[in-house]
């Protein structure tokens, strides 16, 4: 089954301990998507993928981190997070 659930003001600091909340409130996920709107999320994506990347391994997931930064992109962003892209 597909589940999305949301948050905004995505600080960079906080993706970590954001990653491990998710791992310990759904201990059998592995896979967490992550929506960034390229214009307000500070930092680049470099930065943002970064902060993210070492905690994959440690807590047994995969993050998808995929940008759109107006509506019309949202239908492609979420088709990014099914399992088979």
């Amino acid at each position: 089954g597909r589940n999305f659930t949301g948050i905004s003001s995505f600080g960079i600091e906080l993706i970590a301990k954001r990653l491990e909340l998710m791992k310990q409130l759904v201990p059998a996920v592995r896979r967490v998507g992550i929506l960034s709107n390229p214009v307000t999320v500070p930092g680049t994506r470099a930065e943002f993928e970064a902060a993210v990347r070492p905690f994959e391994q440690g807590l047994g997931i995969q993050v998808v981190i995929v940008e759109a930064a107006a509506p019309e992109q949202f239908d492609t962003a979420f088709e990014a997070f099914s399992p088979s892209s």
